[in-house]
């Protein structure tokens, strides 16, 4: 099930992430991660990869699998300063926000 949509508008992941979706979810607190067509009003999915636009097995997700394991998301956000990616896990007791970013910015 889907639970958080962000837009990744920053330069820090590179060309490859540039403008793209990320989708949160709930099952494996997977972050999935879609190129959009040169219009932006559909996904660019990997040849031969989800042709139905539909995963029958998990085995379907991991070309599009950013993340995983991160608690049930219930939002994701792009910091407009820095161009980081947070992540908001709601399972935890007392809820847990997770950074992400290239590692060369460690």
């Amino acid at each position: 099930a889907p639970t958080a949509i962000a837009f990744i508008d920053s330069k820090i992941f590179g060309e490859e992430y540039e403008n793209d979706l990320l989708v949160g979810s709930v099952k494996q607190g997977r972050i999935f991660h879609f190129n959009l067509n040169e219009t932006r009003t559909g996904l660019d999915l990997p040849p031969g990869e989800l042709i139905d636009k539909m995963a029958d097995v998990d085995e379907e997700l991991e070309s599009v699998t950013l993340g995983r394991n991160f608690g049930i998301i219930t939002d994701i956000e792009i910091n407009p300063y820095d161009g980081k990616i947070y992540v908001v896990d709601g399972k935890s007791k007392n809820g847990k926000i997770y950074q992400i970013h290239p590692k060369e910015l460690n």
